[in-house]
């Protein structure tokens, strides 16, 4: 172990910690697995964060920093697609264990009064990142308010992801995009 300095020890421990996260979920990760996969004693993890509901906090809102950001987006993309893409709505490989993220941290808000402000944070992050996309667009004699537009989307999305877990025989990956891909058109060109 080479000598860092406070805020690169920090670093160290939360890129790894992210590693984790991404790889193997949220739920994985504990302090003795990170010592072991950063190479580092448990007590110089304890240093940095008191409990490991904090590091797994600040591990969750840098990763969702990460994946809501817009500028990444390919801007040779439809809004549609665009939207889509911010509400997780993607066959990608790299965008599956952002997925599993969101869910693990939904499980980790219902046990901790400290997760759930942060998921709060987070989902208020995501909506402000679907406002953005709508912003972006030149949608010619739109009406309704970008904000509930985007708390609309985010809505169908969660109900329907709440869905799956009860009936996923019946709402596919497939049918969940097909019928929110229908409400989004349907939004931008004025027909709902």
């Amino acid at each position: 172990m080479s000598y860092l300095s406070k805020t690169e020890r920090k670093k160290q421990i939360l890129d790894v910690a992210m590693t984790i996260a991404l790889d193997d979920g949220l739920n994985t990760l504990t302090v003795r697995n990170l010592a072991q996969k950063a190479s580092l004693s448990v007590g110089l993890i304890h240093h940095h964060f008191k409990t490991i509901q904090e590091l797994k906090c600040e591990v969750f809102m840098q990763l969702i920093y990460k994946n809501l950001d817009i500028s990444e987006i390919d801007d040779n993309l439809s809004l549609t697609e665009k939207i889509l893409l911010a509400l997780g709505f993607t066959e990608s490989e790299d965008e599956l264990p952002y997925v599993r993220l969101w869910n693990d941290a939904e499980q980790n808000s219902q046990t901790s009064p400290e997760f759930n402000k942060v998921f709060s944070i987070a989902i208020e992050e995501w909506h402000k990142s679907v406002k953005k996309i709508l912003e972006s667009a030149p949608l010619n004699n739109h009406y309704e308010n970008f904000d509930d537009m985007a708390w609309q989307f985010i809505g169908l999305t969660l109900g329907l992801e709440g869905l799956v877990k009860f009936h996923s025989h019946l709402f596919t990956y497939q049918y969940m995009t097909q019928l929110v891909t229908h409400l989004i058109e349907n939004k931008i060109h004025q027909r709902v």
